[in-house]
């Protein structure tokens, strides 16, 4: 009889202490999940920034090339009235030159 009480004991103490291993693997596994998640919301906030700030670079590159096409264009029209006005006035001074002739 004693000996059966004593086992049940030592069986209880077991399963407890097996509880407490069990009980304290799976914290440790909810600290350890908890502090990944943790770090992976610091990086998704860290990304979110970095994707703002790429795309207002972006917006504004794309508004200084739009800038830089305007102005290329007026200066490309303005020397092409150049060409013509100078060509004009190459042909009026042949003209004359032959009428002095």
């Amino acid at each position: 009889q004693k000996h059966t009480v004593f086992s049940e004991v030592e069986q209880h103490r077991a399963l407890k202490l097996h509880d407490n291993l069990i009980t304290t693997d799976l914290e440790n596994s909810v600290k350890k999940l908890q502090d990944q998640k943790h770090d992976m919301e610091r990086e998704i906030k860290i990304l979110h920034r970095r994707l703002r700030e790429e795309s207002m670079e972006w917006r504004q590159f794309q508004a200084d090339l739009q800038t830089a096409v305007v102005i290329a264009n007026d200066i490309k029209s303005e020397a092409q009235e150049e060409i013509g006005d100078s060509h004009h006035n190459n042909h009026r001074c042949q003209i004359s030159q032959l009428h002095t002739r």
